[in-house]
């Protein structure tokens, strides 16, 4: 990971990991408001891709994805930004959302693994409340996508142009063709 703090760049090339390395890097940048994030990320732990919007959210920060932005990494810092944007066949992919009371109140739930899920399930829904995105974004019930894939056994799939504006986001393209 590299910061450019002429441009108030960074390029980051990493996943969100439980040592929280990433927020602790990019903090160590004491990055000026409107900081650029140049991020290729398999996503990781919620927990930590969330601490570190927390950080940036407060720096107006932009999200431009080159390659891939999956997971965690689309759910909250590409989401999350002020200005996204997609450059040439960059991909971004989602999955899940948020769990509702009924399946957290299963009992196949194990009880040591309960509270911190409910943590992480409230930052969620606050996160997509304070951002106004429609959880049927990151759920993947009504998108108009036909791009799915499956990885490591978890179904993503790719929010199209219409997908965005129908949840009121706006997503800059560059070059994307595919996206049409």
């Amino acid at each position: 990971m590299t910061y450019n703090k002429d441009l108030n760049l960074i390029c980051a090339d990493v996943d969100f990991d439980p040592d929280d390395a990433l927020t602790k890097k990019v903090k160590s940048f004491n990055v000026a408001d409107g900081v650029i994030l140049v991020m290729n990320s398999y996503g990781g732990d919620v927990n930590k891709a969330l601490d570190l919007y927390d950080y940036l959210k407060t720096r107006n920060f932009t999200t431009v994805v080159s390659a891939y932005c999956v997971s965690s990494c689309a759910q909250f810092i590409f989401l999350g930004a002020k200005n996204r944007y997609v450059l040439g066949d960059g991909t971004v992919l989602m999955h899940g959302a948020p769990f509702d009371d009924k399946e957290l109140s299963s009992p196949k739930i194990p009880k040591a693994v309960l509270a911190p899920l409910i943590s992480v399930n409230n930052r969620y829904r606050t996160f997509l409340k304070d951002n106004r995105i429609p959880s049927d974004l990151v759920v993947g019930g009504k998108q108009s996508t036909g791009y799915q894939v499956v990885l490591d056994g978890t179904a993503l799939w790719m929010p199209s142009k219409l997908d965005y504006a129908a949840a009121g986001i706006a997503v800059n393209y560059c070059d994307a063709e595919k996206y049409k």
